[in-house]
């Protein structure tokens, strides 16, 4: 994985949110499915977690200013929104979980 894809899966693993399987790789992928079917009890829990990352750090509310602020710098410089999209912002620290 890279860039964007690699900073997600980081964040999903960092704050227990998720799963991640890298693409075009099917043994991972059916690994992460076992691995699902296995912690069916940790899952409210993980949505739970995921909800509150959610809500706490890329509602509207935050997100706009942040759009907003991306295209004034793409339309004023005549760059492309690739050349200057940051990478994404890390909210607070996770906390610790159980599993890892």
């Amino acid at each position: 994985m890279h860039g964007h894809s690699a900073e997600l899966a980081e964040l999903t693993r960092d704050y227990d949110i998720g799963f991640v399987a890298p693409p075009g790789e099917p043994e991972a992928l059916a690994d992460v499915l076992a691995r699902l079917a296995d912690q069916t009890r940790d899952l409210p829990e993980m949505g739970a977690r995921a909800r509150r990352l959610a809500e706490a750090e890329y509602d509207r509310q935050r997100v706009t200013p942040r759009c907003k602020a991306l295209l004034k710098e793409i339309l004023g410089t005549g760059r492309t929104a690739k050349s200057v999209v940051p990478t994404v912002q890390r909210p607070h620290e996770p906390q610790a979980t159980e599993h890892g």
